[in-house]
């Protein structure tokens, strides 16, 4: 007796595992076919919200006025402020080139500046010692003479060919300035320097 109660007890916990896989596969199957049956825009745009804006999303026109706008308040005012114009990495960039070789608190020298830098930035093209925008050391007014887009081969980024003029001073900068959008404004994250 005790035999075929085992025998039925072994059948009952043999066909409850049983059942449990199958439950356990349906539910797996028709997971799959429900996430088969979301259309693929919807999926497409799940993706996109996530993503960090491209250069489609970034108004060439807005930027080049925030562009504009930016340099005439920083040399023309007294709201000198590199760091609210450029990304905290070409903020720490730009202040440890102005700085290098300098007897001030935390410069660096030559080499310890292309150790830390070489890997991010193209150091052929940002001189040390030069100013934030201008390599002059004095200016009168500073404007912007010319200002396009040109070709970016970085996603979400805007590339703009710059000449800032100083017309007492008989000065000319010329400069690429690449753009990058952050959340709801601009930010300058590198400057290309041609003197």
């Amino acid at each position: 007796m005790d035999f075929i109660n085992k025998i039925k007890m072994n059948n009952t916990v043999a066909l409850f595992l049983l059942l449990s896989i199958l439950v356990s596969c349906n539910s797996s199957t028709s997971s799959t076919n429900q996430t088969a049956s979301i259309p693929t825009d919807s999926l497409q745009s799940q993706k996109d919200s996530t993503k960090s804006p491209s250069l489609a999303d970034i108004s060439n026109e807005e930027a080049k006025s925030w562009l504009i706008k930016a340099i005439d308040t920083y040399f023309n005012s007294d709201n000198q402020d590199m760091q609210s114009l450029t990304t905290q990495e070409y903020f720490e960039f730009k202040t440890d080139a102005m700085n290098v070789d300098l007897d001030v608190d935390d410069s660096l020298t030559q080499e310890e500046f292309e150790a830390k830098w070489k890997d991010k930035f193209d150091l052929s093209t940002h001189p040390t010692q030069i100013g934030f925008l201008i390599s002059g050391q004095d200016w009168d007014r500073i404007e912007v003479k010319e200002c396009h887009q040109i070709q970016s081969s970085e996603a979400n980024r805007i590339k703009f060919k710059t000449t800032l003029v100083d017309s007492a001073l008989q000065a000319k900068y010329t400069r690429d300035i690449i753009i990058i959008k952050n959340k709801d404004s601009f930010k300058i994250a590198d400057v290309i320097e041609y003197d």
